[in-house]
């Protein structure tokens, strides 16, 4: 018998570099029913409703701008009209006001112009890839629908959107798709010949989907990390006896934030110059050896540098160090 819930989600993790980023909400479509619940009134542009008052609450306090008469009409409250004289007389233009004597004027909102009930984090109208056209067997492959629904919340045409996990070119058909530029990765030597085909078949037909085919580069040389200038071409990483050996013989046993000495590899630790909280790499030439107290007054906080200026401060430099 089951003990749990079954999983029917997946998370999607939203990070912004700072507090400056593009974000473009998404909704959804209304019903035949909800829209004719949501806008009852029908004219000969279509279905509408008055729900959306032209007068200001009084609440709202005093806006002297927009206190003005427009056909006989004003607000008898200090707080004013919702919008300026201009954007009155241009919606009085379009016959998006109705004008009744003695009463407040009602503004027709049409159903034509509603975008959607905005849409929140739970995304149940995209349904899983279950054959047909789209499916390309790749095992994690995710819906298009989902990724072009992303890419259009959080860029605008012409951005470039980076996937480093480029698979079976979901990533990137979306992109183009919504004009975006595209730069995209994978150790898969597959994923190149996917990810053409996908852009070849979405450029033929002539369909409303069809698209400009440029020029897909290739590139196999290793990638550069330009913070701490590993590659994907370094050997395997040493194992911890192997690094232990290394650092004995290149700094002998000794503390490299203290400076003491000991008789035993068996009371220094491994650690990092540049923390990892730095972007400190595993690189043999950033790993250290330190005493027990000097690791931990570390932590993952201080640069090597940072902890030989407090043990100097606090007087446990026992030895000159380089």
């Amino acid at each position: 018998a089951p003990r749990g819930f079954g999983s029917d989600t997946d998370t999607l993790f939203f990070y912004t570099k700072g507090d400056t980023y593009t974000f473009h909400g998404c909704y959804s479509s209304l019903t035949k029913d909800e829209i004719e619940e949501k806008f009852p009134y029908e004219d000969e542009r279509g279905r509408y409703n008055t729900g959306v008052p032209l007068f200001r609450q009084p609440s709202m306090g005093p806006r002297p701008n927009l206190c003005y008469e427009y056909r006989g009409v004003r607000n008898p409250h200090p707080s004013g009209w919702r919008v300026g004289k201009e954007r009155l007389i241009e919606m009085d233009g379009r016959n998006e006001i109705i004008w009744r004597a003695g009463k407040r004027p009602l503004r027709k909102t049409y159903a034509d112009s509603y975008k959607g009930k905005p849409r929140g984090n739970l995304w149940d109208d995209i349904p899983n890839i279950t054959g047909g056209a789209e499916a390309t067997s790749y095992p994690t492959q995710k819906p298009l629908a989902l990724y072009r629904r992303i890419i259009l919340a959080s860029s605008n045409p012409g951005d470039i959107v980076f996937d480093p996990f480029a698979g079976c070119a979901t990533t990137s058909v979306a992109a183009e798709m919504e004009g975006r530029r595209w730069v995209a990765c994978d150790e898969w030597e597959g994923a190149f010949d996917v990810v053409k085909q996908r852009l070849e078949s979405m450029s033929v037909g002539g369909g409303e989907d069809a698209m400009r085919l440029y020029p897909i580069v290739q590139r196999s040389e290793p990638l550069v990390r330009t913070d701490s200038g590993e590659t994907s071409a370094s050997p395997p990483r040493m194992k911890r006896p192997e690094t232990m050996a290394e650092l004995v013989e290149r700094d002998g046993m000794q503390c490299q934030g203290c400076g003491r000495r000991f008789d035993s590899p068996r009371y220094l630790e491994l650690d990092r110059k540049m923390p990892r909280s730095e972007g400190g790499s595993n690189d043999i030439e950033n790993r250290v050896l330190l005493c027990g107290p000097c690791n931990r007054t570390k932590s993952n906080t201080l640069t090597l540098t940072g902890l030989r200026k407090r043990n100097r401060k606090d007087g446990f430099l026992a030895a000159p160090l380089e």
